[in-house]
């Protein structure tokens, strides 16, 4: 039985609900518990599964334990300029930052079930670094003021 507001995830290929971890390819989707995909939005009729889904990276946020992150915006993310030095300090640098920005990669399906675990684990890491160089900047300071405001944590 699963816990009410726990998040799940499907695929396009299959739909299948894996046991734990996150999608490694941006080509997944992340549900809330209850919500369904679009291919079975279709065949009842309702569309608004696209609402729905949501981005790695606020599913990432919305972790129990995780709240002390907010949500780094994606403009933010894809500047090279904002990751300089990051990929000599994260393994999988290329995939991680592929799944926090949730880009089908080519190769994704030639990585094992081990590097598959590694690449997540990586995206955690480089996230925790793009956020810690996010909230010295004006914007990741309001937001982190509003998550204050909001007594999300303090």
């Amino acid at each position: 039985m699963e816990k009410a507001g726990a998040v799940r995830f499907s695929t396009p290929r299959d739909g299948a609900d894996p046991a734990g971890g996150f999608p490694v390819s941006g080509g997944k989707k992340f549900l809330a518990e209850g919500d369904s995909d679009s291919s079975e939005d279709s065949a009842s009729g309702n569309s608004s599964a696209d609402e729905d889904e949501q981005s790695w990276i606020s599913w990432f946020c919305s972790l129990k334990g995780n709240e002390f992150f907010c949500e780094v915006d994606e403009e933010y993310v894809q500047d090279d300029f904002n990751l300089s030095g990051l990929s000599s300090m994260v393994p999988y640098y290329d995939y991680a930052l592929d799944l926090i920005l949730d880009v089908e990669s080519p190769n994704d399906d030639m990585l094992t079930e081990q590097q598959h675990e590694l690449v997540e684990s990586a995206a955690e890491m480089l996230y925790g670094l793009i956020h810690a160089r996010y909230i010295l900047t004006s914007r990741g300071m309001v937001a982190m003021l509003e998550k204050y405001k909001q007594c999300h944590f303090g």
